[in-house]
């Protein structure tokens, strides 16, 4: 679609968001057809359906679900917002500095965002372990599995940081062949090297503590990292300090490491401070 291959219309940009949404819309489908499939989850409506026949006889009451899940969904969904909106509006202060220097960023930004959605993996993993020690008032287990997902991304994300310090020059040219771009790129990848750590820690850290349902603290701490510390100094490196695209990716830096610094101490207070009979 977006250069008219195999008799399709060439639409370029176009048939890039065309093709996003049928990608999508098929996606949708596939995991409707997975769940309405499922065999656990079957028997789950069936329990369900058992439940609601006993509340129309009076039996007994299904407890309501909506409020507990909007109460730890909302936050969570904002300290996603947090983070994606500063990163557009870096991508936007990109554009200001000039057409290649956004080229290079979208490039550069691409690639490390292809190796964060491991550690999205990674951090999912740790949301679920803790949780289930959570809901099993295991302290020692909430401790090891965040532990065990940390180091895990902290070797991982390594490995890639590797990969951009050894292949800076030659990762661009999988999107382009303007030299211009790919040696800026090229530059970007040593800061996107350097966030990669931080980038994998503070989505760990985040998934482990929702696991423990610790949403509300890390909502604020996204805000404060991200907002208050990360897009003002990407604008002040970037622009007042004269450092172009290279301040913009300094600032990436230090808001990831300031949000994976202070939700690693979070999840460490919470482990030891708990009270379980809250649950």
């Amino acid at each position: 679609l977006i250069y008219g291959k195999l008799g399709f219309p060439r639409l370029e940009i176009e048939g890039a968001a065309l093709a996003t949404v049928i990608a999508r819309g098929l996606m949708t489908v596939a995991f409707l057809f997975i769940i309405w499939r499922d065999k656990q989850i079957r028997e789950m409506k069936s329990q369900l359906s058992a439940l609601s026949r006993s509340v129309t006889e009076g039996k007994m009451e299904i407890k309501n679900y909506v409020r507990p899940i909007l109460r730890i969904g909302i936050p969570a969904g904002f300290q996603f917002f947090w983070e994606v909106a500063a990163f557009g509006v870096a991508q936007i202060m990109s554009g200001w500095i000039g057409v290649v220097e956004q080229a290079a960023h979208l490039v550069a930004i691409g690639l490390a965002s292809i190796t964060f959605m491991v550690l999205t993996g990674i951090s999912a993993a740790g949301n679920i372990l803790t949780g289930y020690a959570y809901g099993a008032k295991d302290r020692a287990g909430i401790r090891m599995a965040g532990n065990t997902v940390f180091l895990l991304t902290l070797a991982i994300e390594l490995v890639f940081a590797l990969v951009f310090l050894l292949f800076n020059n030659l990762l661009p040219k999988l999107y382009t062949d303007n030299t211009d771009v790919i040696e800026l790129a090229a530059s970007m990848l040593i800061f996107g090297a350097l966030f990669q750590i931080s980038d994998g820690m503070q989505a760990s850290a985040a998934g482990a503590l929702r696991g423990m349902q610790d949403v509300r603290l890390p909502m604020v701490i996204a805000l404060v990292s991200y907002w208050m510390v990360m897009v003002p100094a990407c604008y002040l490196l970037a622009f007042k300090a004269g450092l172009g695209l290279a301040g913009i990716w300094i600032g990436f830096i230090i808001g990831l490491s300031l949000a994976a610094a202070l939700l690693l101490i979070r999840f460490w207070w919470m482990v030891a401070r708990v009270k379980f009979e809250e649950v």
